[in-house]
């Protein structure tokens, strides 16, 4: 494994061990216009224009990560204290919807009715609940943390009651491989594109595309041998449907293939574009070494992770 890879896994496992999960939480691109693009910086969340005006912070307290539109644009979910909390999209209202202190990475369902998220098991890794957004009994989707290494980055489909996932074959966050579960019968598959090509290489922060037969995912190839591989020893952001092996890289057409280092991703409501978080070296022929800006783009927030672009209804 390469020096950004192992760093890129290492960051992860970190996210893992401290409960709080930031590298891969991202929730449906609900269809729409483009509207503002929701991140956490210093453990707060805002609120920010594409274009990277009208920044608006929404919590002053707390330790706040992963912030997800609802499909209506109207209320934002997000995690706090291991705990999942909804808020009005101005940060007013703010309520509590489960107590356990091992709820992460809420996601809405495409009725604005339901959340899908991460439950920490007794061994730290996590299965898929889902529960009313007003809160209520929450009901298992996967139990399979036990015996493997867990469930991460849940999604709810914009068009079916489908959950796509990354699941982890092994503990330490080995083997990943994206699937989805459907939520009436729980039956798993595995979504062909989301495998590794070959040893070494990875996938993480799958987002279903707003037609909820696309999915925008992070790939790592240690070597560009198969024709749908990037370029080797980086991290592009990948557009796939659900049903075949063919993967389209789509960092190399934006403007940012100069940039190894992407570590999350978030499709556009609009269907055009994505907001991602990385550190981008606009200039090739920088020296020393180094990036440019590290953040997310668009937004244009230096240091933001945890992006999520509201639908505009």
């Amino acid at each position: 494994m390469s020096g950004i890879a192992r760093a890129f896994a290492a960051a992860i496992v970190s996210a893992l061990l401290t409960g709080s999960i930031l590298l891969f939480p991202a929730s449906a691109a609900f269809p729409g216009g483009d509207g503002k693009i929701a991140y956490v910086l210093n453990a707060q969340i805002y609120t920010v224009n594409p274009d990277g005006s009208a920044k608006r912070r929404l919590t002053v307290d707390g330790s706040n990560a992963g912030p997800r539109w609802s499909p209506d644009g109207s209320r934002i979910a997000f995690t706090r204290t291991k705990n999942l909390y909804v808020m009005n999209a101005d940060g007013s209202g703010k309520r509590r919807v489960t107590a356990t202190g091992r709820d992460l990475q809420p996601a809405w369902s495409r009725d604005g009715r339901q959340l899908v998220f991460i439950r920490l098991q007794s061994n730290g890794r996590g299965d898929l609940f889902r529960i009313p957004a007003s809160g209520g009994t929450a009901r298992r989707l996967t139990s399979d943390a036990v015996s493997t290494g867990g469930n991460d980055r849940p999604t709810w489909s914009p068009t079916q009651d489908m959950v796509l996932y990354l699941h982890y074959g092994h503990a330490g966050l080995q083997d990943a491989v994206i699937k989805t579960v459907d939520i009436a019968t729980g039956r798993q598959r595995i979504v062909p594109a989301g495998v590794p090509n070959q040893q070494g290489d990875f996938v993480g922060a799958p987002d279903f595309a707003g037609d909820g037969q696309h999915i925008l995912f992070l790939g790592f190839c240690t070597s560009s041998s198969a024709l749908d591989c990037p370029p080797a020893g980086t991290h592009n952001v990948m557009r796939a449907d659900l049903i075949g092996t063919a993967r389209e890289d789509l960092t190399g057409n934006s403007g940012i293939e100069s940039s190894n280092d992407a570590l999350d991703v978030a499709a556009a409501p609009s269907g055009e574009g994505f907001v991602i978080q990385g550190c981008f070296n606009f200039n090739i022929e920088l020296e020393p070494p180094g990036y440019d800006f590290c953040g997310i783009r668009p937004g244009n927030v230096s240091n933001a992770h945890s992006a999520d672009w509201q639908a505009r209804r």
